[in-house]
């Protein structure tokens, strides 16, 4: 763990350098102080009020393991705070995090984690049903944004540029291909 006034200094040079370049940019201020061997959450709040004061602009204590935790730090740190609902942290509905005070909370590892318990049921459906489960998988994922991965690459977008920039006639080495089709303009 970094001493306070070094990460004071830090913020402070990180406010001067947002403001001179993009004053919209959000400055979020993470302390792991609460977690870490002779930390506490005393020292975690202490830290981030120290950083909202230089400049940060959201507070991030890592590490609360209860409700009332997550109240103390919405009640005692000066400014919005960021909840990471994650590992040991208790699991709340929007509905509650708003009630006691949270501004923005995130979800990491919420993606992973789904794409990961998606491709094992789709494994496991194949190996079970074979060619019948991709079928259905096919027919469930159709219209779906990310089911033409060709257009999802932006294949489209190239071969319009190939229209715009190669010679006249060019593209029509695809006409007929079993390759990706994009529709003419």
């Amino acid at each position: 763990m970094i001493a306070v006034e070094e990460a004071v200094g830090k913020f402070r040079a990180a406010d001067r350098i947002r403001k001179g370049r993009d004053p919209n940019f959000l400055l979020i201020a993470r302390t792991d102080a609460a977690g870490v061997a002779g930390g506490s959450l005393d020292d975690a709040i202490r830290r981030a009020n120290a950083y909202l004061g230089a400049g940060a602009d959201v507070a991030f204590i890592e590490g609360p393991t209860t409700v009332d935790e997550i109240r103390r730090i919405v009640r005692e740190v000066r400014g919005p705070i960021l909840y990471n609902q994650a590992g040991a942290a208790p699991r709340l509905t929007t509905e509650q995090l708003r009630d006691i005070g949270v501004a923005i909370v995130i979800f990491p590892g919420a993606m992973l984690r789904s794409g990961l318990y998606a491709m094992h049921d789709y494994a496991m459906d194949l190996r079970s049903r074979g060619a019948g489960a991709d079928m259905d998988f096919a027919r469930r994922t159709q219209g779906h944004p990310l089911a033409n991965l060709h257009a999802l690459a932006g294949f489209d977008r190239i071969r319009a540029l190939e229209e715009e920039f190669l010679p006249p006639g060019e593209t029509r080495k695809y006409d007929g291909s079993a390759g990706f089709q994009p529709p003419r303009p």
